[in-house]
């Protein structure tokens, strides 16, 4: 329980406390039935009443630094639900850069992120989203998401393709951030907040490239728990 929720629980057991001894001077004993009962009802949600939290943070980003502001196209992986296809996290992309089209286009080597582009870049989406429930279902996670366009894995790295088509003579830098955040946590209201579980895949994938063509690259992928 937090400081608040204790100062206000106290509150309450005094106001109650007094108004009884009030009325119980007064010889109202229906009052102080009634007053009574209220008392054994704020025990029971403070002490009885069982909650639930679930919250999530799915969001992805992509840094574009070209070195020179010439016009360029690029296919990045974009996240992907095996149950749904695309992530609906990729629903509500932010664009900021001048002269920037941005599409979703099927690739032989899966769905990607199509950009065309003449200078820096970014785009970012985010999904938010927590609940606490004492009655009635809890919040219901989206779908899990990675990175399409997989090569191959192994030791923690996923492989991705990523084709680029730039300038002769320049090159171009590429930053994409993915993760997945997911949280639950359970209790009593007094002992709130409750201890957080959480666990989250994250993909980075860094590289700069200078040739056109299709590419793979390494996405390190961190697992971080939090409890």
């Amino acid at each position: 329980m937090t400081g608040m929720m204790w100062i206000i629980f106290f509150f309450i057991v005094v106001i109650l406390l007094v108004i009884t001894k009030i009325l119980f001077d007064r010889n109202k004993k229906k009052f102080v039935t009634v007053i009574v009962v209220l008392f054994i009802v704020v025990l029971v949600v403070f002490f009885g009443l069982e909650g639930e939290n679930r919250w999530y943070n799915y969001h992805y980003g992509i840094m574009i630094e070209p070195t020179a502001l010439q016009e360029y196209e690029l296919y990045l992986p974009l996240a992907f639900s095996s149950d749904v296809g695309v992530h609906p996290v990729m629903d509500e992309l932010q664009v900021e850069g001048e002269n920037v089209q941005v599409d979703i286009y099927n690739t032989v080597h899966g769905s990607a992120l199509r950009i065309r582009g003449s200078g820096e870049v970014e785009i970012y989406s985010e999904m938010v989203k927590g609940k606490t429930t004492f009655f009635g279902d809890p919040m219901e996670y989206p779908e899990d998401f990675k990175l399409d366009m997989l090569d191959h894995s192994g030791s923690g790295v996923d492989h991705h393709w990523l084709f680029v088509n730039i300038s002769e003579g320049t090159s171009i830098r590429i930053t994409l951030n993915a993760a997945c955040e997911k949280g639950y946590s359970s209790g009593k209201m007094i002992s709130m907040p409750w201890e957080e579980e959480g666990l989250w895949p994250a993909y980075t994938i860094e590289t700069a490239i200078d040739k056109n063509g299709w590419h793979t690259v390494p996405a390190v992928i961190g697992n971080e728990t939090a409890s």
